[in-house]
């Protein structure tokens, strides 16, 4: 019975850190300040990685500080226990406490020998998370076409939402890599963005979350294509030729989620990039790729 309850507690006990550090995830997430602190511990912590790494740091010297004290314990008693002859008591003691710290070393060495990054609870820095999706959608796409732009032979048009997306293409702000993977898909398109609506310059606009300045699209890099003049099956062939060229570094498209990827073959279908993306095709290159 008493091994039952000893179950239970300890299932409690668990249940509760748990429950806490939840709590603790969502509140310190607004970056309140702390009420109670512990040892160490700043006035404030703006996010639960760092408040975590406090508390495993905290954690590891309260444990290595009663294993101490249990062990100056345990040499007393089997100090005072000798005359009686009667030791065993203390030598558990002690083998006690200095299993509980090697538990403690062993379970770090275990964490940092499958991923050194597990025993780093410190948090990604900003910029890192917003990498983590790659690129903002641009604006909602009007479906109205202003102009084309010739191919370099003259055999045919690309239609361009805007004059000055036909002007990027034309004067060659667009890269050729990108404009020669637009010239060569199974089906006509019509970009609806090439580098504007990324606050590229002074002058342009940013639409809301996206990489202001830093987006592929400043670069020449990256393009959008209207999905609402195409068919399921044509959207289907875009996809699904853009994931098979090497060059493309970037595609996202929630309507094709299979074909979407980042960083140049790694499967983003489950992205908020992806998911985002659901009235125009985005796509990026490499730069210098042929």
């Amino acid at each position: 019975m008493p091994h039952f309850f000893s179950k239970n507690k300890l299932f409690l006990f668990c249940l509760a850190g748990w429950f806490l550090f939840f709590f603790a995830s969502n509140v310190l997430a607004a970056g309140y300040e702390l009420e109670v602190k512990l040892p160490g511990m700043p006035d404030s912590v703006s996010d639960p990685g760092a408040y975590m790494r406090y508390l495993f740091i905290f954690g590891v010297s309260l444990a290595g500080f009663l294993a101490v004290g249990m062990i100056i314990y345990g040499g007393v008693k089997y100090m005072l226990a000798a005359s009686v002859g009667s030791t065993q008591d203390a030598k558990d003691k002690i083998l006690g406490a200095l299993g509980g710290v090697a538990l403690i070393l062993c379970s770090y060495l275990l964490l940092y020998t499958i991923d050194p990054s597990l025993t780093n609870l410190s948090p990604l820095p900003v910029s890192q998370i917003m990498a983590a999706d790659v690129e903002a959608p641009s604006p909602q796409d009007s479906g109205l076409t202003e102009a084309t732009t010739a191919t370099a032979t003259g055999t045919g048009e690309l239609a361009c939402k805007t004059n000055k997306i036909c002007q990027d293409i034309e004067s060659g702000k667009v890269s050729s890599t990108l404009t020669n993977s637009l010239r060569s898909l199974p089906v006509e398109v019509t970009v609806t963005e090439t580098t504007g609506s990324h606050g590229c310059a002074s002058s342009d606009s940013c639409v809301s979350g996206a990489a202001c300045g830093t987006s592929t699209h400043c670069s020449g890099n990256a393009a959008d294509i209207r999905v609402s003049n195409l068919t399921t099956e044509q959207k289907k062939e875009v996809m699904q030729s853009l994931s098979q060229n090497k060059c493309v570094d970037q595609l996202f498209y929630s309507g094709f989620p299979e074909y979407c990827k980042a960083g140049g073959g790694q499967n983003a279908s489950k992205s908020k990039s992806c998911s985002a993306h659901s009235d125009h095709i985005h796509y990026s290159v490499k730069s210098g790729c042929t």
